[in-house]
């Protein structure tokens, strides 16, 4: 058993061979190591207590706070996570600190750092400038950042720098010793591919440094060296960015104090204000401090420089004798061109001005201003323009002209109150198409004639207008009608972008072609439904020696007619219309009102004739089936009022001496109207009714259908019988378009008249003869205004119109006569 403890005793204790000294040795070592060992401890957790007492107090010194102080003896390490301040009023969060050093030096003018290491920093600049920001840093805090020997700061993210887009740092080491400080750092702004990479030595003792800023942005390589101490405001900068395109700008600048004094070069350079943005070229020396610049050069070239705030480019402008001063807001420009400018005359666009900048211009030329009024769906497009301009005191005058094709001509002239003239001539309407009201501009085929044009222009928080527009050869077409005018006179005296509230409007010898429908001789109302609903104000409308033609442009059923408009677009408006149908006079009376969608109704209308011929609705009758007039007069009155849509009236008719034409069969299916319209009026001599009507929609319409009605029940109808008549042939006249009654003619007539003055009751027929040549509109229109002629002239010899009734032209009208002879006959009864 001995042996065996003896070959094991390597694995017994060591004290086991050494005796009670060795234990005794032992024992001690141990007890000391247990001792040191908690010595340790305790030493670790005072100094990881004082070094947070020490830390927090620095801390709060500087209003920032910490979730976490860890602090390693052994190591000399100290570690926070948390950190949250407001260094200029603006938050700062910094994730985690790492720093080698001794922990109670931090608030002394002299830190003790070795190594420190900054990870997750987010900073909100406040709108302040990158220089401003650091250099506003607490020196307790700076003096960190300068004593550190070696520093690290990883993802910081620092936001709103003023003018500077969002900088991200993604990696920053400072090393060396406090004579000598180098700077190495890279990052980018906004997005990732901006890249930027800082490079810079900073010999602290004498407060000089020298380093290299390198970055890109999109397509721009910049550089940025210096020379000097930042800390006095005492630097040397060049900056150097290049763009593709031999695109740069240069800036060589020397800081003393608070002034920068340098020179700017610049090629093809974006530069961006919150009025313009263009790209700049040219030489400029400047001066100031951050806030307080002032820019002075011979020439600055600007090239696709665009309004941010108004709708205008101008591609090309060159400068000369140019002095910026920012503190002082002004800007003076000795001479300017531009060239081939686009300005976009926007009145629901407050005018750009010059803000609160003082601006003056000697001499700005202008060449091919290619302007446009903008309206409210469109715009006005104007030719190019050319001319001068200048700005004193920031206000802007200039007078451009330009002409267009033909003779057309267009003047803009603006004076220092902001005023607009506007004067053109020979203008197409169809350039102004756009400025009719939509209602009228929707439909249009056709708009032809020329005009000119006067207008001011008067910018107040939206433009005011005034102004006239006179036009010839007037043609205006759209599927409902066609309308032509040798002239027509515009007046406006007040309008805006929202329309015209004040104008009056003259229109002289026009023409209105309207359709014609089966069974509605007249135009609906639908027809002038777009008229209706024109929402500028009319104090006066006046529409003067005018025709108006239903179907073909030769059936004219109203002949020399005006139209006298009172108020259109108020609440008291009148229409008067008088001309002349069937060779007699015609009135119709209109009261109009306006609803919440500014469209214009009747509320009350009149219609009158006496002793019309009925020739006009011939060519009606003939298409509605019905047999048409070969001769006969009537005298209508007619009254209606409307009352929220429901329409009442009555119709007072008398025919006289109507004449169908003979054999002329019904057109309609049943023929049951056209019968009843044959018999009642052929019946005698005089035929009176009265015909009552009421409903809504379409008046006309109403008192057609009740006419209608009133011949089916012929009791209700007063007939004067016809009694024998023997005519007689008193002789004929014959007169060329164009000429009127000849000295000869006038004899002839009078001694016509003796055989007529026998007896009251005797009347005159007006004959067409269309001779041996084919009836033609030509020859229709000759016959006509020859029958005209003489009921006029026989009217002045004081023949009734009662007693004169001129025939309708038809086929059957040929004989040996002169074609276009007219023969007087007299009815005896």
């Amino acid at each position: 058993m001995a042996d065996i403890v003896a070959k094991n005793a390597v694995f017994a204790a060591p004290t086991a061979k050494q005796g009670a000294v060795g234990r005794i040795y032992l024992t001690f070592l141990s007890v000391s190591l247990l001792m040191l060992t908690a010595w340790h401890f305790t030493i670790q957790s005072a100094a990881h207590d004082a070094a947070l007492i020490q830390v927090r107090s620095w801390m709060q010194s500087l209003g920032m706070t910490v979730d976490s102080v860890q602090y390693r003896l052994l190591r000399g390490a100290l570690s926070m996570q948390g950190i949250k301040a407001n260094p200029l009023g603006q938050p700062l969060a910094i994730s985690s600190v790492f720093m080698k050093g001794n922990p109670a030096s931090l608030a002394t003018n002299n830190p003790l750092i070795h190594l420190l290491r900054i990870e997750d920093v987010r900073f909100d600049a406040g709108a302040r400038e990158a220089q401003s920001f650091h250099t506003s840093l607490p020196e307790s805090l700076m003096g960190i950042f300068r004593y550190a020997h070696t520093l690290t700061l990883r993802n910081m993210r620092i936001s709103n720098l003023k003018n500077i887009p969002d900088v991200h740092i993604q990696d920053i080491q400072v090393t060396g010793p406090n004579e000598v400080r180098k700077i190495f750092g890279l990052g980018f702004l906004l997005q990732p591919e901006h890249k930027w990479t800082l490079s810079s030595v900073i010999p602290v003792d004498i407060a000089q440094q020298s380093g290299t800023l390198k970055y890109t942005y999109g397509e721009m390589l910049g550089e940025a060296e210096w020379t000097g101490a930042w800390s006095q405001k005492n630097v040397n900068l060049l900056i150097t960015q290049n763009l593709p395109g031999k695109k740069h700008a240069k800036a060589k600048l020397t800081q003393k104090n608070q002034q920068w004094i340098g020179q700017v070069d610049l090629q093809s350079w974006l530069v961006k204000s919150p009025q313009l943005q263009a790209t700049l070229s040219g030489l400029a020396q400047v001066q100031g401090t951050a806030e307080q610049w002032t820019l002075q050069s011979p020439a600055l070239d600007f090239e696709a420089a665009t309004l941010l705030n108004y709708p205008a480019q101008f591609p090309l402008m060159h400068w000369q004798d140019v002095e910026i001063d920012i503190k002082n807001k002004s800007l003076n420009i000795g001479n300017a061109i531009i060239h081939d400018t686009q300005l976009n005359l926007n009145p629901n666009a407050a005018l750009p001005t010059f803000g609160e900048w003082k601006a003056n211009i000697g001499h700005l030329a202008i060449e091919g201003l290619q302007a446009s009024i903008a309206l409210q769906e469109t715009s006005l497009q104007l030719p190019n323009l050319s001319g001068t301009a200048s700005v004193q005191d920031s206000k802007l005058t200039f007078d451009v002209t330009g002409r267009g094709q033909g003779n057309n001509y267009w003047r803009l002239q603006q004076d220092d109150t902001n005023k607009l003239h506007v004067i053109a001539s020979d203008v197409p309407l169809m350039q102004l198409r756009n400025l009719l009201p939509q209602t009228l501009r929707q439909n249009v085929s056709t708009f032809e004639g020329r005009a000119e044009l006067s207008f001011d222009f008067q910018p107040n928080e939206q433009w005011q207008m005034q102004g006239q527009v006179q036009a010839k050869d007037i043609r205006f077409a759209n599927k409902e009608q066609n309308l032509s005018a040798a002239k027509i006179d515009l007046h406006i005296s007040d309008a805006n972008v929202t329309g015209v509230s004040n104008a009056a409007l003259t229109v002289n010898d026009w023409f209105l072609q309207l359709p014609i429908n089966p069974s509605q001789a007249w135009s609906r109302e639908s027809q002038f439904e777009a008229w209706s609903k024109i929402p500028w104000a009319f104090s006066d409308i006046n529409l003067q020696h005018g025709d108006i033609a239903f179907g073909q442009a030769e059936h004219i059923w109203l002949a020399d007619a005006d139209v006298h408009v009172v108020n259109w677009q108020s609440s008291e408006s009148s229409l008067t219309l008088n001309g002349k149908f069937g060779m007699e006079p015609l009135t119709f009376t209109m009261d109009l009102s306006n609803d919440a969608d500014n469209e214009v109704s009747w509320t009350k209308l009149q219609l009158q004739t006496s002793n019309a011929n009925l020739s006009p609705v011939s060519s009606w009758l003939d298409i509605s089936g019905y047999p048409s007039i070969e001769q006969g007069h009537i005298t209508l009155d007619l009254y209606a009022t409307k009352v929220m849509g429901n329409i009442e009236g009555n119709a007072t008719i008398t025919f006289d001496r109507l004449v169908l034409f003979q054999g002329q069969q019904s057109k309609l299916t049943n023929g049951t109207y056209a019968d009843v319209f044959t018999q009642v009026l052929q019946q005698g001599n005089s035929i009176s009714l009265s015909v009552p009507f009421a409903g809504e929609g379409d008046w006309s319409q109403l008192a057609a259908a009740a006419f209608v009605q009133r011949l089916a029940t012929p009791s209700t109808i007063n007939i004067s019988p016809a009694k024998p008549s023997h005519p007689a042939r008193l002789g004929s006249l014959r007169i060329h378009q164009g000429q009127g009654l000849s000295l000869n003619e006038r004899t002839r007539i009078r001694k016509m008249l003796r055989g007529l003055k026998v007896s009251q009751a005797w009347h005159l027929l007006l004959t067409p003869d269309f001779g041996t040549a084919q009836p033609s509109p030509e020859l229709h229109d000759q016959v006509a205004r020859t029958q005209q002629r003489i009921k006029a002239f026989l009217n002045r010899q004081g023949i009734s119109s009662t007693r004169i009734f001129p025939v309708l032209a038809q086929e059957k009208h040929h004989s040996t006569s002169a074609a276009g002879a007219v023969h007087i006959d007299i009815i005896r009864e």
